[in-house]
């Protein structure tokens, strides 16, 4: 482990991440459309390609990193662009009335509590329902901080190996419950804060952590080969559970109700495919170049992810509001709501993220020597 080769910048990961992004938008925009309903009804699956890419990610970040510079980096990284968004999705709140988004499906909620709770990223209700996952992100970032603080890259396997062993037992649980139909009770956590525990979702972080250690020592030890095959198992299972908790929220088809078992063999057939892009990415980073104009753009996809992510559901449900009162048929109106998202997300990713990004470091900078003033006297 003390040689530890990370990768260079990999191109791959931004292109998985923008398609699951695209995904899981077309999904929210479209599961209560009877029209529509067929357009992506396994999208909701990118949501847990998310996760493995987190797992990716922040151990390759953090590999090389002192602790404070990787607790700067994702504050950086997650706050600014949340801060924007949340301001554009209040506004539409108090802008329309809330019959806008509950025709297309989107939950919302407009109070202040939920505004705050969206811009600290952590509670039990925000404005829209993606952020959800963010307090999960959260968790996990702290976990990867203990980890730096306590040793470094050599403790990322300890992470992975904890977050396989404490997840895939709840993930065989969770399955367990939907098959005989018993109550978790207070394990039953829903899109509630109680995910922070990382129970959960722990397998899908330790499988992108697990690809990122393959890549960088060239092989696992003979245990963590089979703890990520139990990942990979508890995943699925996880699969399962969640199709089965949202396959009656479905609007009925032209050939009616999704069948939890097209469902399921759907979703895992796509993380299958996913998680094959992302673990190929990684180990051919430096092979897989794209040439210098594309690559700008390819990066450009991968910052507007985040924001894009954010303000789909509310800012997709206004457009597909307006659309329709002009007129427009359902795929032309989600065509309309995607790109205007796009759009949007393109200005919060291209000017207002790094000028906010800007101004914090400013007045993080000025608040330095003040410290350093305060510690002399």
């Amino acid at each position: 482990m003390n040689d530890v080769r990370t990768s260079s910048y990999v191109y791959g990961l931004d292109l998985v991440r923008f398609l699951c992004t695209l995904m899981v938008c077309v999904f929210h925009l479209s599961w209560h459309n009877a029209a529509m309903v067929t357009s992506m009804p396994f999208g909701w699956i990118g949501v847990q390609v998310f996760f493995v890419i987190s797992g990716v990610v922040i151990a390759n970040s953090a590999a090389q990193a002192k602790p404070l510079h990787f607790l700067k980096s994702r504050f950086l990284r997650l706050y600014p662009a949340a801060w924007l968004a949340a301001l554009v999705n209040f506004g539409l709140l108090l802008a329309l009335p809330l019959g806008v988004f509950g025709a297309a499906g989107v939950w919302v909620d407009p109070t202040p509590r939920a505004l705050w709770f969206s811009l600290v990223l952590a509670g039990t209700t925000f404005l829209t329902s993606a952020y959800w996952t963010l307090p999960i992100e959260l968790a996990f970032y702290g976990l990867i901080l203990l980890a730096v603080i306590g040793g470094g890259v050599r403790r990322f396997a300890l992470v992975a190996r904890l977050l396989v062993l404490a997840s895939a037992p709840y993930c065989v649980l969770l399955f367990c419950s939907r098959i005989v139909g018993f109550e978790l009770g207070w394990f039953e956590f829903g899109y509630g804060p109680k995910n922070m525990f990382l129970l959960r979702h722990g397998v899908y972080f330790a499988i992108g952590m697990y690809f990122w250690l393959l890549n960088s020592q060239g092989r696992l030890a003979g245990a963590d080969r089979a703890l990520l095959a139990l990942a990979f198992t508890g995943a699925g299972l996880e699969m399962f559970a969640r199709a089965s908790q949202i396959v009656g929220s479905y609007a009925p088809g032209p050939q009616g109700p999704l069948g939890l078992g097209f469902l399921v063999s759907g979703a895992m057939a796509i993380f299958a495919v996913l998680a094959g892009v992302i673990f190929l990415s990684l180990r051919h980073a430096r092979a897989w170049v794209p040439p210098a104009g594309v690559a700008r753009w390819v990066r450009i996809l991968g910052l507007v992810t985040y924001p894009y992510y954010l303000i789909h559901e509310i800012l997709g449900a206004a457009v597909l509001h307006a659309a329709g009162v002009q007129g427009l048929g359902p795929g032309a109106s989600l065509l309309a709501a995607m790109v205007l998202i796009g759009l949007v997300a393109f200005l919060i990713a291209r000017y207002g993220e790094p000028a906010l990004r800007r101004a914090i470091d400013r007045a993080l900078a000025r608040k330095r020597p003040d410290a350093a003033g305060a510690k002399q006297a």
